[in-house]
């Protein structure tokens, strides 16, 4: 999935590569000189050539993200002025160049230690990092897994003439999932895997449990990155899966479970894996014009979780708890999305915060079908999984 870094930025180590980032990402935004600008985006540039990163695979990366400062360099050239205009291209084509630099001169297994040290304080809070650790490297062994069950749900239900049905395809590759989850976490409490002594009094679900559906449901929502995105007639923009599989994690795992899912998802994208949808990954993506969105999926996913726990699926009546489900759905999945990713893309990229709100306008049919189908999707599978939320991961006799 990644290639061995090489270049004279592999020798310095990746703390101070991450510290200069930091520090840059400060320094460029607070310089609005165009002709200092110009010179930040020449050592950009020279920073990212000198990853000797394969000329395809750079356009590939920095394909996207041009068109994207095209747009913003037209709508603020003729709002505003064209020096403001280049000043604000410039900085996030500079501070994306850097971040792309420091991924593409760093290794996975370097990246994953920085991260572990980092989390190393978090064992204060009752946190064990070896269980990250073994959720990190599940996340990518259950990908191919669920891609191949992907497929294999999709000619069963082709067979059966379901191939249009959203739900059909989703509800069994969820329960192959949860399945999986529930095996893998038994062969592993088998083998004795868990370090940390047996909670006492005994919980629900057993700390590998907890590790492994966190580790499948991140997989999930990398695996649905490589589904082809769906067009709508009336929507002009592509439209891709992995929201739905955010909004998933929350409803079927709860909030922090469901949270956890997506912070695993982030830290292999920040460690340069490209599980993003249309094969993206590394530090660029967040510092880019949807940084925004993708740390909103951290919130989307704890907020969906909440309400559907603590109180959608307790509503009695099938109207009932089918409306307050896609409410939460649609309340964390959406809209707290959009709390975050239409400022951030307005403070990156210097676009009126109106105008960047009227940008989203073209998604949010495609989200509402998202919320739909995660709907009925979840509420099936908690009729087999009675305990999911909050208990073993058994299934309905």
């Amino acid at each position: 999935m990644t290639t061995t870094p090489s270049g004279p930025l592999t020798r310095i180590p990746s703390g101070w590569k991450f510290g200069f980032l930091f520090v840059a990402s400060l320094g460029i935004y607070a310089v609005t000189d165009l002709a200092v600008q110009l010179a930040i985006f020449g050592l950009a540039m020279a920073a990212a050539v000198a990853t000797r990163t394969p000329f395809v695979r750079l356009a590939r990366l920095l394909a996207g993200l041009v068109l994207i400062v095209g747009i913003v360099f037209l709508t603020l050239g003729l709002s505003t002025n064209w020096e403001a205009a280049a000043v604000s291209s410039l900085r996030l084509l500079s501070l994306c160049l850097f971040a792309w630099a420091v991924s593409l001169s760093t290794t996975f297994g370097e990246m994953l230690a920085l991260f572990e040290r980092l989390l190393a304080p978090t064992r204060r809070l009752g946190l064990n990092p070896a269980q990250m650790s073994l959720a990190l490297s599940m996340t990518i062994r259950f990908i191919p897994q669920i891609r191949t069950q992907y497929l294999e749900v999709r000619e069963a239900q082709f067979a059966r003439g379901l191939q249009h049905s959203p739900v059909a395809l989703l509800v069994p590759l969820l329960v192959r999932t949860l399945e999986s989850a529930r095996e893998t976490a038994a062969a592993l409490d088998a083998r004795c895997y868990d370090s940390s002594a047996p909670p006492r009094p005994p919980r629900p679900t057993s700390p590998t449990q907890n590790t492994v559906l966190v580790a499948v449901f991140a997989a999930l929502i990398a695996a649905l990155g490589l589904v082809p995105p769906l067009t709508l007639g009336i929507v002009p923009v592509p439209i891709t899966l992995q929201t739905l599989g955010v909004m998933l994690a929350g409803s079927l795992l709860g909030p922090i479970r469901g949270m956890l899912s997506v912070v695993v998802l982030h830290t292999l994208v920040l460690a340069g894996l490209p599980l993003l949808a249309g094969g993206k990954g590394g530090l660029g993506v967040f510092l880019g014009p949807t940084g925004g969105y993708l740390v909103g999926w951290i919130a989307a996913a704890l907020v969906v979780g909440v309400l559907v726990k603590y109180w959608a699926i307790r509503r009695t009546g099938r109207t009932a708890r089918y409306t307050a489900v896609l409410l939460s759905v649609i309340g964390g999945g959406i809209l707290v999305i959009y709390a975050f990713g239409v400022p951030w893309t307005a403070l990156v990229t210097g676009l009126p915060l109106s105008t960047s709100a009227l940008g989203v306008l073209v998604f949010i049919p495609g989200d509402l079908l998202k919320a739909v189908v995660a709907t009925l999707a979840a509420i099936n599978v908690h009729r087999s999984y009675r305990r999911l939320l909050g208990g073993v991961v058994t299934a309905a006799r």
